[in-house]
């Protein structure tokens, strides 16, 4: 796992070294992200230094700032909208400890599959997967997409549970986050692997397992042979 310093972008990280049949999730291609709307101009100038050419964003169409769009277009960074869909009745993202990983996934299935499907595809790479706290919805996709990987369920959590060692935004990205009404420190700290254990063993119960969950949505076998020859180091 390789962290990046930033000015006021907080839990971003790099998806790399996770253990899978085929070989380790390989390095420079998949990266997850919280909020990047207070991204500042060194903070996309990192982005330039990774060569990121994506940023998969799985917020609601309510919560996106056109303001973000533009910044990253401006970096020639293309911003993608994948918003998950929710159930009824859970609470809202970021704020209940990882609860809607397991919660959220029946209602959110065809956009998670839209994103997995897109992120197998040409010139999207490398990625960066991002929401607020870049916890639950990020959380449930990276997960997924390191499942289908083949990744055990085990490296899976601890990938996830990272995020409770995240660095916090400086001071100015930090405001940023309060006036959101999120205490972004805490709710990282909060984060444990148990919670994608949850998710991940609820999913085998329920679908028989994440292919099964998606299939329906057209995430087949080659579109998951596409994912591992794109992120797998062989």
């Amino acid at each position: 796992m390789i962290r990046t310093a930033f000015e006021a972008v907080g839990n971003f990280r790099e998806v790399a070294g996770v253990p899978t049949p085929a070989g380790p999730v390989r390095r420079g291609v998949l990266y997850r992200s919280g909020w990047l709307t207070p991204a500042s101009e060194k903070d996309l100038d990192v982005f330039g230094r990774l060569g990121i050419a994506c940023v998969y964003d799985l917020r609601l169409a309510r919560e996106v700032e056109p303001d973000l769009v533009t910044k990253l277009s401006a970096a020639g960074v293309r911003h993608e909208s994948f918003p998950l869909r929710r159930g009824d009745g859970l609470p809202e993202p970021g704020i209940d400890g990882g609860g809607l990983l397991t919660g959220a996934f029946p209602a959110a299935r065809p956009d998670v599959a839209a994103a997995v499907i897109a992120l197998a595809g040409d010139d999207v790479l490398p990625t960066v997967v991002s929401c607020v706290l870049g916890r639950d919805r990020t959380g449930l996709v990276i997960a997924v997409i390191l499942s289908l990987l083949g990744a055990p369920d085990y490296e899976i959590a601890q990938e996830y549970a990272l995020t409770s060692e995240a660095a916090a935004p400086v001071p100015w990205g930090q405001r940023l986050w309060q006036e959101r009404g999120v205490d972004a420190v805490a709710e990282l700290r909060r984060t444990r692997p148990e919670a994608a254990l949850r998710f991940l063993a609820s999913v085998r119960s329920r679908y028989g397992g994440l292919e099964h969950a998606l299939a329906p949505f057209g995430v087949t076998p080659q579109v998951c042979e596409a994912l591992r020859a794109r992120l797998v180091e062989r």
